[in-house]
């Protein structure tokens, strides 16, 4: 609960800048949470823009902000290849940025946020929060037997998990205090370096991206959704271009008719599209 000094400061937006709340999303998962985030910071009085990052965001949207909350997926323990990009595009800041990093992944999150942190760090953004969410997994959900259901959900201490999020949120944007809070790193990561980054990462980049497919008589004619322009549609004739694919997989689960697919047997698995994510929110969050 916040004393009545404190809900002056929030809601007095002459006396502070609002944040930025920018995010990366593959399949929806780290969206689905971002909106979450929206709902409860507005709640509290916060004003604030709100991103969708993809490869044509230019680096200058984070210029006229001291905040910054920022949403990613976890890829095989590390970030996506949009997330790093973009921060390898950012300047160097004269005026010191917090930031607050979360990210959701399917089975565990690895170095993710510790790599984005001290990637900042040298942009002279600092991390003061994280928080990682376990969610639906894009991949799985497509691979393995259906009957897995811990693929098709969040785990059962996201509702806390977020509630703790953005107290870290309120209390490190009000500070005037910078305590830099880097995630500790994973002993684990090494060990699954072998099998994740090695095989599962190789399979996916030389295999399966190459694989991806429209399904003719599926598609309804409408734009294919890819963050990294991998999909044109001209005339009505689609081309795909695999070497900017880093397999988010938002073709699979957010085209219409599950009209993508990158093999036979998935081409009828549930797809993890928005509809999904509100039912699934609205029965663990909301």
């Amino acid at each position: 609960m916040l004393h009545n000094d404190d809900q002056e400061k929030i809601v007095s937006h002459n006396e502070r800048k609002d944040f930025l709340l920018v995010y990366y999303s593959g399949s929806g998962s780290t969206k689905a949470i971002s909106e979450v985030f929206k709902r409860k910071l507005s709640r509290l009085g916060f004003k604030f823009e709100m991103i969708d990052l993809n490869i044509h965001t230019k680096p200058q949207v984070i210029d006229d902000f001291d905040y910054i909350v920022f949403g990613t997926p976890t890829y095989h323990c590390s970030p996506p290849k949009t997330v790093t990009e973009f921060i390898d595009k950012l300047s160097y800041q004269n005026t010191l940025k917090k930031i607050f990093i979360f990210a959701t992944y399917g089975l565990y999150p690895g170095n993710n946020i510790r790599t984005i942190a001290k990637k900042l760090l040298s942009k002279n953004i600092i991390c003061v929060g994280s928080a990682g969410f376990k969610g639906p997994a894009a991949d799985s959900t497509m691979m393995l037997p259906q009957w897995i259901g811990l693929m098709y959900r969040y785990e059962r201490r996201i509702k806390p998990k977020l509630e703790t999020a953005v107290k870290q949120i309120e209390e490190t944007f009000l500070s005037k205090d910078i305590e830099q809070k880097i995630p500790v790193f994973k002993w684990y990561v090494p060990l699954d370096y072998i099998p994740n980054q090695i095989f599962a990462r190789r399979k996916f980049n030389n295999v399966y991206r190459n694989q991806l497919e429209l399904i003719t008589d599926r598609w309804d004619g409408s734009m294919i959704q890819c963050p990294r322009n991998c999909w044109t549609v001209s005339k009505g004739q689609v081309a795909y271009d695999p070497s900017n694919c880093e397999f988010c997989l938002r073709c699979i689960h957010r085209t219409a008719n599950k009209a993508v697919v990158f093999s036979d047997k998935m081409k009828d698995r549930p797809r993890l599209d928005p509809e999904f994510y509100a039912k699934i929110l609205t029965n663990t969050v909301y």
